[in-house]
């Protein structure tokens, strides 16, 4: 409720400015089908002037009811996309487009900020057949998870396969500026801890809400706090061969760990819940959907973590970090973490090697 009378105070302020000071008419359109670009798209969104339209397109999230106070705050619409399911690229498309239309025909008089998760702009619908080329004024293309400019070498190339006359900007957290030479003074960086210092109480609860944060059961929690981030990776043998030794760590017997699986699984808890529990007892469950980064820009962030390799440790420094489990497969991640030294050797929970072996 305090959120809300705050929300209507600000309007106000903000609607009397704009009313003496008219500036030029600026639409936001924002699609992503991930969590953590969708997260850093969110920043950009409490940051922009309230009074200007916005459509918020997020496939991972659960869009706030019509008639949110919040939505009404910033101008928004938040069209579902999550019940589409992970994998319905082509019915996600289709419902940018008959959104994005919508949209355009409400501001058909407006010049439009355009962000997109870099990976997925096949994905994305027709933006850019629907927009007319002349009355968009930036677009801003998103990585889709953090460091994955370093592995994923397509980067520079997914960058410019967008022909524009207008700025075009890149939002990573790491980069190789070799490859990125070219368009050093179109980088923005994702750093959320770094953001955290700048956002207002406001709009960090603003974010909160967005994705579904509960703020105010996390503020009753004791701290300090150990996240472990889950997977359906995680074999049960190995799991508890982790947490049997991580256990042995007296230290860590008055910490609360706070549970969260990956943001792809749609309900249920993992293997590694259980054990938690057996060796720690006290733990809080976070929802799948809500990007672990959520904690930092919010004021929560973890004293360490832990879990299964991904790209979340690239948003950590090396003296939160408890410990690294490396991937069954496809480990893009711990080369580069090591290069950074956010990531050292003694952390790393090897498959069939013993974490005490390495701390």
């Amino acid at each position: 409720m305090y959120l809300f009378f705050r929300l209507i105070v600000m309007g106000l302020i903000v609607s009397l400015f704009e009313s003496v000071y008219p500036q030029q008419k600026v639409a936001h359109i924002y699609i992503d089908l991930a969590s953590l670009s969708s997260l850093a798209q969110m920043v950009d969104v409490v940051e922009q002037p309230l009074n200007n339209p916005k459509l918020l397109i997020w496939k991972r999230f659960h869009a706030l009811s019509i008639d949110d106070p919040l939505l009404k705050h910033i101008n928004a619409k938040m069209p579902d996309a999550k019940f589409l399911g992970e994998f319905n690229y082509m019915l996600f498309s289709d419902l940018v487009d008959k959104n994005v239309s919508d949209f355009y025909q409400n501001y058909s008089d407006y010049v439009y900020d355009i962000h997109l998760n870099l990976a997925h702009i096949p994905r994305s619908g027709r933006i850019f057949d629907i927009i007319p080329p002349s009355q968009i004024r930036s677009i801003h293309l998103y990585e889709d998870a953090i460091g994955r400019s370093l592995w994923d070498k397509r980067t520079i190339d997914e960058y410019n396969s967008i022909e524009t006359s207008a700025p075009k900007y890149l939002h990573v957290g790491f980069w190789d500026p070799n490859t990125f030479a070219s368009i050093r003074d179109k980088i923005i960086k994702i750093d959320f801890q770094e953001k955290a210092l700048s956002l207002s109480a406001l709009q960090k609860e603003m974010i909160a809400r967005m994705t579904g944060l509960d703020l105010a059961q996390l503020s009753a929690l004791k701290r300090p706090t150990i996240l472990f981030a889950d997977d359906p990776s995680l074999d049960l043998k190995r799991t508890e061969e982790f947490f049997k030794s991580i256990s042995q760590k007296k230290e860590l017997k008055s910490y609360l760990w706070l549970y969260k699986n990956h943001p792809r699984v749609a309900r249920g808890e993992g293997i590694a819940l259980k054990f938690i529990k057996k060796y720690f007892n006290k733990v809080y469950i976070l929802p799948n959907e809500i990007p672990i980064e959520v904690l930092i820009l919010c004021g929560y962030e973890p004293s360490y973590i832990a879990g299964y390799g991904s790209s979340l440790f690239f948003s950590f420094k090396s003296n939160q970090i408890l410990a690294y489990i490396e991937r069954n497969y496809l480990e893009m991640y711990l080369k580069p973490l090591l290069d950074l030294g956010i990531l050292t050797k003694d952390k790393i929970f090897h498959v069939n090697q013993d974490v005490e072996k390495n701390n």
